[in-house]
C-alpha cells in the first residue's frame, strides 16, 4: 500500500514568525508531506472564505504561536489566526500547536525593537486565545530547531493514530512533490524579497527620522546654550544689583553717621552757646558790680565803660595813645577786661604794647548791646 501524503495547513501569524514558518514548511517537506498556509493567500474580502477552503482541503492543522496576536480584518473582532484555529477545530481535524516560550521570544527581540514580537494593541485577545489554545494539544519550544523536531514527531503519531480516517494524497512519481516544492521556495522567496524592501523602507524613514531628531538635539542644544549665557548675563547683573545695593547702603550709612555726626555737632554747638550765654551772664553780673571812676569822677560800672568805651577798645589801646582819654582804660580799666578774658595784651612793631579785643569780647558786646542800649 501507497504510503500517502498528507496536506499540513501552517498557521501563524506573518511578520514575526517568517524563519518558524520556514523551518516548519522544511519539516513537513522532510516528512514526506504537502505543506499549506497563508503565504499561497492574497488578502481581501474573500481571504477568509478561500482559508477556509484551503483548510477543508487539508488533513492536519499546526499552529505556531509567538507573542503577536495578528492582523484583524475588516468588521472582524478577532484575528484571522484565531479564526483558523477555532474553524479547524470545529471540523474535528487532528490539530496541535507549538508555542514559542518568553526565553525564545526575548531572543528574537534582543535585536529588534519589543513590538515586533509582543503583542501592544490587542494584549487581552491575545492572552485569552493563548488560553484557548493551552487546554488543547500544545508543544512548546526554544529554539527553531525543536520546531523542526515537534512538527515531524506531531505528523508521525496522527499518521499511525487509527482514529483518524486520513485521505491525504497517494504517491504519484515524484514529479508533483518537486513542482510544489518548487512552488513553495519561490512563495518564500517573493516574501524575503518584499519584507526586504519593507526592511529598507523602514530604515529610511528611520534615518529620516534620525536626521530630524538630530536636528531637534541640535535646536535644543543651541536653546539650551541660549539659555545658559541668559542665566550668566542674569547673575552678572544680580550682582552688579546686588553690589550697587550694597553700595546704596554703606552711602545710606556714611549719610546716616554723618547725621548723627552733625546732631551731634549741632548739641555742642548749642551747649557752647549755652555756656556763652552762661558765662557772659556771669560776666555780666560781675562787670555790673564793679563800680570804677571815670577820668570826670564820675562814677561807674566796668560794664557800661566797657559798651561806652567799645569803639576805642575795638581800635585797641596801645602805649602811644595814653592820654587822658585812654589813660584810665590803659591802667585800670583795660587789666580788669583782660581778667574777664574780654581784651588781651598784645605787642605791636608800630603802637607799643597795648590792649585789644578777644573774639570772646566781641561775642559778650554782640550778644549784650541791645540790653546796654
Amino acid at each position: 500500500m501507497e504510503k500517502i501524503k498528507l496536506q499540513v495547513f501552517v498557521s501563524s501569524t506573518y511578520k514575526d514568525l517568517v524563519q518558524e514558518r520556514q523551518a516548519a514548511v522544511e519539516a513537513i517537506l522532510d516528512a514526506g508531506h504537502i505543506p499549506a498556509g497563508m503565504e499561497l493567500f492574497k488578502a481581501g474580502k474573500s481571504q477568509i472564505k478561500t482559508i477556509c477552503k484551503w483548510i477543508d482541503d487539508s488533513d492536519v492543522y499546526a499552529l505556531i504561536l509567538g507573542g503577536r496576536y495578528g492582523s484583524i480584518g475588516d468588521e472582524m473582532s478577532l484575528s484571522y489566526t484565531q479564526l483558523e484555529y477555532e474553524y479547524a477545530l470545529s471540523k474535528g481535524m487532528p490539530v496541535f500547536a507549538v508555542i514559542l516560550t518568553d526565553h525564545f521570544l526575548y531572543n528574537k527581540a534582543s535585536n529588534h525593537t519589543k513590538e515586533v514580537f509582543f503583542e501592544t494593541e490587542n494584549k487581552e485577545k491575545y492572552d485569552i486565545f493563548k488560553s484557548e489554545i493551552e487546554k488543547n494539544i500544545v508543544k512548546y519550544v526554544n529554539n527553531i530547531d525543536q520546531i523542526r523536531e515537534i512538527i515531524k514527531d506531531q505528523i508521525r503519531e496522527i499518521v499511525t493514530d487509527e482514529e483518524y480516517k486520513l485521505q491525504g494524497w497517494i504517491r504519484n512519481n515524484g514529479t508533483e512533490e518537486k513542482l510544489l516544492k518548487r512552488e513553495f521556495f519561490e512563495v518564500e522567496r517573493k516574501q524575503i524579497l518584499e519584507e526586504k524592501q519593507q526592511i529598507k523602507f523602514i530604515n529610511e524613514k528611520l534615518k529620516k527620522e534620525n536626521e530630524q531628531l538630530e536636528t531637534e538635539k541640535n535646536d535644543l542644544n543651541n536653546k539650551l546654550i541660549k539659555m545658559q549665557l541668559e542665566n550668566c548675563q542674569m547673575k552678572k547683573l544680580f550682582k552688579s544689583m546686588q553690589e550697587e545695593l550694597e553700595g546704596l547702603k554703606s552711602e545710606n550709612h556714611q549719610l546716616t553717621m554723618s547725621s548723627m555726626d552733625m546732631q551731634e555737632r549741632l548739641e555742642e554747638f548749642e551747649l557752647e552757646n549755652h555756656q556763652l550765654k552762661e558765662s557772659s551772664m556771669g560776666i555780666e553780673g560781675q562787670l555790673k558790680n564793679k563800680i570804677l571812676l571815670t577820668d570826670h569822677g564820675y562814677k561807674s560800672t566796668a560794664y557800661e565803660i566797657f559798651f561806652h568805651e567799645y569803639a576805642i577798645l575795638e581800635k585797641g589801646v596801645y602805649t602811644p595813645l595814653y592820654n587822658s582819654e585812654t589813660s584810665l582804660l590803659y591802667g585800670n580799666i583795660c587789666p580788669i577786661f583782660e581778667k574777664y578774658n574780654l581784651v588781651e595784651r598784645v605787642k605791636h612793631s608800630e603802637n607799643g604794647v597795648g590792649y585789644k579785643l578777644t573774639k570772646e569780647g566781641i561775642s559778650f558786646y554782640m550778644n549784650n548791646k541791645n540790653m546796654c542800649e
